[in-house]
């Protein structure tokens, strides 16, 4: 952080890795929101096609989704934060297939290079703030998101 820099002014970005038990995701946003005190601008979520499917309905079903139920619990305006579809990534095979669950080695392989260049994309602003969740997820994609960060 530069002298000129305030942890304000910094975009403080979740990213998750999650599969099909989402409540990590607002465990996580807890942490940091109500034990740290830090604020969230924006939640990351790399995921499969299966994990998004639950990620619309479990926490983005407005208003009855958990993320929103959070946001109520805990005073938060919803809209302070980003999070919906378009920060929702799917992992994808090489022709742009969707993944629907890893299985594979080279499944793996390609979670393994999208996961990298996503953290290195996020990490490029020296304005943003990378909070990263690896609790969720296949095992591999929990490795991986902590190799990359």
């Amino acid at each position: 952080m530069t002298p000129h820099t305030s942890e304000h002014t910094r975009r403080q970005i979740l990213l998750c890795v999650a599969g099909l038990t989402l409540q990590i995701i607002t465990e996580t946003l807890y942490a940091l929101t109500q034990q740290r005190g830090e604020r969230v601008d924006e939640i990351r979520v790399i995921t499969t096609l299966g994990g998004r499917d639950r990620i619309r309905q479990a926490l983005l079903d407005s208003p009855h989704g958990k993320f929103f139920a959070f946001c109520r619990d805990y005073h938060i305006d919803p809209a302070s934060i980003t999070f919906d579809e378009t920060t929702i990534t799917l992992l994808r095979s090489p022709d742009g297939r969707m993944l629907p669950d890893i299985r594979s080695v080279e499944d793996n392989t390609f979670a393994a290079n999208q996961i990298c260049e996503i953290v290195r994309e996020l990490s490029l602003d020296p304005q943003t703030s990378l909070h990263a969740s690896a609790a969720e997820g296949r095992k591999t994609m929990s490795i991986y998101l902590t190799a990359a960060v």
